[in-house]
């Protein structure tokens, strides 16, 4: 069987693709391929045409597999890197210019290294995996360093293939469970600072369910709800409230959106989860507004309610106001915009 009209499927999957948007405000999604495909490369996959092209073909000496990938989505910068064949490739998308940088200690981290991006002012690829550990590399300086931490165990077991994402919010990375693992844990982020010395908590929280890392996919909407879309058997979405950190699963159905041998992808898109198959090239564009579960509506609201209620007796207060009805406050709180 073959996927998006020449890529085999029975090599090795990519590592999650990613995505950016042209000058025309048109979505892409790109895909870094195993080595040992026909046509190895970068292939771009216009989300609105549905068309999939060649951008870049690997050069001879460049053998990724088992790598991961990373889109600047402001510089359009893409970074490929890791994998058993210590790969370190950055591709250009504006200019199609190419730099290899086989000796950086970024190609040294192991099989499909999980990693996240701390925004500006840091500007930091993390990664981590298994073997090689924490990785920082920061784009500013083109160099990565190797973080003195402790390996993230759970249950004496090393936490293999983690989901791991960074939260603004509250300014913390997390890992959002592993392979076969439900483990959540955190570490806090100092923000201006060349922070050196990264702790990773374990949280008494756990994932909803306990299941291989590539039959879940985790997302970051609103700034302060974590999306979890579980596969396969579970085939369900639950929404972590950032305030509460308590999850509470979606009332939304999802149904056709693949078979059981499928390989699917999760990306965000805007206010848009889009749900990419891989063996078959359809896409499913979830909003995410419409997965939000009412418990975690009535869960936020709540978490408002102290805020709104003060705020409006303090305008009471400081500018001679008339008593304000209940009924008027509870209407404020039913139509306060929770989700921007």
């Amino acid at each position: 069987m073959m996927a998006l009209h020449g890529l085999n499927e029975d090599i090795q999957p990519p590592p999650p693709p990613s995505v950016y948007q042209d000058v025309h405000g048109n979505y892409h999604i790109l895909i870094c391929t195993d080595y040992r495909q026909q046509n190895a490369g970068i292939y771009q996959y216009n989300v609105t045409t549905n068309q999939i092209n060649l951008i870049h073909k690997y050069e001879n000496n460049f053998y990724p597999r088992y790598h991961t990938q990373f889109m600047d989505e402001k510089e359009h910068i893409l970074y490929i890197f890791g994998g058993v064949h210590r790969s370190f490739l950055i591709f250009n998308l504006t200019t199609k210019a190419t730099q290899y940088y086989p000796s950086n200690l970024l190609s040294k981290i192991g099989r499909y290294p999980s990693i996240t991006f701390i925004p500006s002012p840091l500007n930091e690829i993390h990664a981590y995996d298994q073997f090689a550990g924490h990785l920082k590399y920061k784009i500013a300086d083109k160099n990565a360093i190797k973080i003195n931490s402790l390996p993230l165990k759970h249950n004496k077991q090393l936490i293999r293939f983690p989901k791991l994402m960074y939260s603004p919010f509250n300014q913390q990375m997390m890992v959002l469970g592993a392979d076969h693992d439900d483990a959540i844990f955190y570490c806090n982020i100092k923000q201006h600072l060349n922070q050196t010395e990264y702790i990773w908590t374990l949280t008494t929280d756990t994932m909803p369910h306990c299941i291989a890392e590539d039959q879940y996919n985790v997302i970051l909407g609103f700034e302060t709800v974590i999306f979890a879309f579980y596969f396969q058997k579970y085939s369900a979405i639950y929404c972590m409230d950032l305030f509460s950190k308590k999850w509470f699963k979606s009332e939304y159905k999802m149904t056709e959106c693949y078979q059981n041998d499928d390989v699917l992808y999760v990306i965000k898109i805007e206010d848009n989860a889009l749900i990419w198959n891989f063996i078959n090239a359809k896409q499913y564009t979830l909003n995410l507004f419409d997965l939000i579960p009412n418990g975690l509506i009535k869960a936020q609201r709540q978490c408002y309610k102290s805020l709104i209620t003060g705020y409006i007796k303090q305008q009471q207060i400081d500018n001679n106001l008339p008593h304000i009805a209940t009924v008027l406050i509870n209407l404020t709180l039913k139509y306060f915009q929770l989700f921007t």
